[in-house]
């Protein structure tokens, strides 16, 4: 993470989280009810099992229109870990387009790598994650996002 506003790394983690609780009504003390906040921010969210080695992802088609994936093989810790950590993605990273979180074996680095995320490119990758299949695709390039999940669920 770069510096910015003359902050170390872990100060200014502190400060995006203070604001963004401050910002959506959220107690600077008590714990986060994930469920609820994704619900209140319109974040599109599905928990669907993947590879051991995959958290998670989050993306955005436009600048309304928010989504994370979520691997629910993963225990309910790992998985709040993982929420929070794509939030990060989608409200303080600045370079953010469309980011892919891999856990690894342990073996590699983490690797998180980034590319420019349009509509096409997004239903690609939810075809390549098993989310959906080539009719759900298609329904989801003609229909809002706003149907996606009763699409995707179906």
């Amino acid at each position: 993470m770069a510096q910015k506003e003359g902050l170390e790394p872990r100060s200014l983690l502190k400060k995006y989280v203070s604001d963004f609780r401050s910002k959506y009504g959220l107690s600077q003390k008590e714990p986060v009810g994930l469920q609820a906040l994704l619900l209140k921010l319109k974040i599109l969210t599905i928990f669907k099992p993947l590879s051991e080695s995959f958290s998670g992802m989050a993306g955005s088609i436009d600048d309304e229109t928010k989504f994370i994936i979520v691997n629910s093989n993963h225990t309910v810790g790992r998985q709040n870990f993982t929420i929070a950590h794509e939030l990060y993605h989608l409200f303080y990273d600045h370079t953010f387009k469309h980011i892919v979180c891999d856990r690894g074996d342990g073996k590699k680095n983490r690797v998180e790598s980034s590319y420019k995320c349009s509509r096409s490119a997004l239903l690609h990758r939810l075809r390549d994650l098993k989310l959906i299949d080539q009719t759900k695709s298609e329904q989801l390039k003609e229909g809002t996002l706003g149907k996606s999940l009763e699409i995707i669920e179906s």
